[in-house]
């Protein structure tokens, strides 16, 4: 497969998605995925930082966390900066500093939604894989890299046979650790959906 996961991790999810019941339950503590790992280091806050210093802390944390979506890598900027909240200003300056690595070659960027902004696209430095599962970790779903989302929906559909929308769904939320498919998380999926189709295509 494209993705990368652990081979033990892999077999605890096969055998437990195996004896999952229809009505997905989530007394589980299995770890069905890698491991998140988050970016522990910190950075100097947009305000005070240099062009190069936002782009040196984006790709420390690029290194750590990558594949991840620009949602996520403007959060984990914030966070390591002591802030709480990408305000606008903030993201603004977060973006101009991803254009530049991108431009300069440092970063891979990704947009298999086409999506419009920096938000939904997926970055990367050369080394790392284009797809990688890992438990969700700090990340929000809709933080979750748009293939890494599309690889775990193909894991849970070819291990359990699922074949409507739903089923899909409730069970990739399973691997995640969630249980509630709202609506919010239905508009989530849904792109996913299609997007696995073309992959497997």
């Amino acid at each position: 497969p494209r993705w990368r996961t652990g081979t033990s991790s892999t077999a605890l999810f096969m055998k437990s998605l195996q004896s999952a019941p229809a009505e997905v339950q989530l007394e589980s503590d299995l770890d069905l995925l890698e491991p998140y790992v988050e970016y522990s280091g910190s950075n100097r806050p947009v305000s005070s930082a240099t062009r190069d210093e936002i782009i040196d802390g984006l790709l420390k944390i690029v290194e750590i966390e990558g594949p991840v979506t620009g949602s996520r890598l403007q959060r984990a900027y914030v966070l390591s900066s002591g802030g709480q909240r990408v305000g606008r200003a903030i993201a603004k300056q977060l973006n101009v500093a991803l254009t530049q690595a991108i431009r300069s070659n440092r970063l891979l960027a990704e947009n298999p939604l086409n999506q419009a902004g920096v938000k939904p696209r997926t970055y990367r430095i050369s080394s790392q894989p284009e797809i990688k599962l890992r438990s969700l970790g700090p990340r929000n779903l809709d933080e979750v890299p748009p293939t890494e989302l599309a690889a775990a929906m193909e894991l849970a559909q070819s291990q359990y046979g699922a074949t409507s929308d739903d089923d899909i769904m409730r069970y990739t939320l399973w691997i995640y650790g969630r249980k509630s498919l709202t609506q919010t998380v239905r508009e989530t999926l849904a792109p996913i959906l299609q997007l696995q189709s073309e992959l497997l295509s």
